[in-house]
């Protein structure tokens, strides 16, 4: 589906909201979005008004800490009102400990939502969730 205008404007006048990972593909938004947090990230966030959230899990030798940032502030983004009904910016690190090695991966979204991080964190993994389920079907079919 993808971080599109189109994709957006037609979720919004469905009535819906979005959340749209912000990828590569949108390089102008994506720089602006990966420089805002680690702006804020550099100050620990003391001028910013963010929700946070970090959850923990271990299990089958691996311990995951992921960390969810959710910033109603779009002052800083290119011409955010071509974002049909952007609200948000979001952050989501993930730390994977394993063996000895530790990976860490960042991601970021708009979205259409404001309010607190740990619902919209786990909105992201509950369909990061039926992803990987569905992927998990066509591998053994």
């Amino acid at each position: 589906m993808g971080c599109q205008k189109k994709i957006a404007e037609q979720i919004v006048s469905q009535g819906a909201d979005y959340i749209l990972a912000v990828k590569d593909n949108q390089p102008e938004l994506f720089d602006a979005v990966k420089d805002y947090f680690e702006t804020a990230k550099a100050t620990d966030f003391l001028s910013v008004p963010v929700s946070y959230d970090e959850q923990t899990n271990a299990d089958h030798g691996r311990v995951e800490v992921r960390r969810c940032c959710l910033v109603n502030d779009i002052s800083t983004l290119p011409q955010p009102e071509n974002w049909a009904g952007l609200q948000s910016i979001a952050l989501l690190e993930s730390e994977r400990h394993q063996g000895g090695y530790t990976t860490r991966e960042s991601r970021y979204y708009i979205t259409t939502l404001t309010g607190e991080a740990k619902p919209f964190a786990n909105a992201v993994r509950a369909h990061w969730g039926v992803e990987n389920s569905l992927h998990w079907v066509l591998d053994v079919t």
